[in-house]
């Protein structure tokens, strides 16, 4: 019977990712995530949007909230939370130019411990034991 364990792995190099920057870090068994590094601090999270399942690679970093480039969700890296949820264009019924936003809501982002060691950054993450 398989059960699953968090356990340290290691997804980047140290001093990565750069200050006000992301990169995609892997877990065992492929699954990715997306280091941020503000003020000094790395914060890991899922790969991709809480709406769309979007990657977030491409983000706008504003502190520690990150914006999704596809519809603009915004997430706090500190908690995984939705602060906005995505904002989508649609047409307005009866005009010829009218456009309006809908904003919907966004699942919240799983977030990661993280730790910074002399040899890489580790992430805790989950894996199938035996």
């Amino acid at each position: 019977m398989q059960s699953v364990t968090p356990t340290w792995q290691r997804v980047a190099p140290p001093g990565q990712p750069s200050e006000g920057l992301t990169q995609y870090g892997e877990l065992a068994g492929g699954r990715r995530v997306l280091l941020a590094r503000v003020q000094g601090k790395v914060y890991a999270t899922q790969a991709n949007c809480g709406h769309m399942r979007f990657p977030l690679g491409d983000g706008k970093l504003d502190g520690t909230i990150l914006t999704c480039p596809l519809h603009k969700a915004q997430f706090d890296l500190t908690t995984g939370a939705a602060v906005k949820g995505p904002q989508i264009p649609f047409l307005i019924k009866g005009t010829k130019m009218g456009r309006g936003i809908l904003s919907v809501a966004a699942d919240p982002l799983q977030t990661y411990e993280v730790d910074e060691h002399t040899d890489g950054v580790y992430v805790r993450g989950r894996v199938a034991v035996q």
